[in-house]
């Protein structure tokens, strides 16, 4: 498995707006192309204005090619300007551990 990581902040006041888009547009958007398995938002305990977001794909090729839908493209254009800062990489699965793993 490979996931994309983004490390984003956005501007003071536009955090709720940003965050809907993403749940309600971005993820479901993400969801329905090939490879997509996850997507996951973690808000920073510590420095609460700042977020990582996590999709997971099953190949790296899957996550190369993946690409917002075209009718979300006007609307990502609007979800720049609440951006501070961010920052994207990408990373492989070397491993993995869970509660259920540990039953099996």
């Amino acid at each position: 498995m490979h996931a994309k990581v983004t490390r984003i902040t956005f501007h003071p006041g536009s955090e709720e707006e940003a965050l809907n888009f993403i749940r309600d547009r971005m993820f479901p958007g993400a969801s329905i192309q090939r490879g997509f398995k996850d997507a996951f938002i973690f808000q920073n305990t510590a420095e609460q204005h700042k977020y990582t977001l996590i999709s997971v794909w099953e190949s790296e090729e899957a996550m190369q090619a993946s690409a917002p839908p075209e009718d979300l493209l006007p609307e990502l254009q609007h979800f720049d300007t609440l951006i501070a800062e961010a920052s994207q990489d990408t990373h492989t699965l070397l491993f993995q551990f869970s509660a259920q793993s540990q039953r099996e």
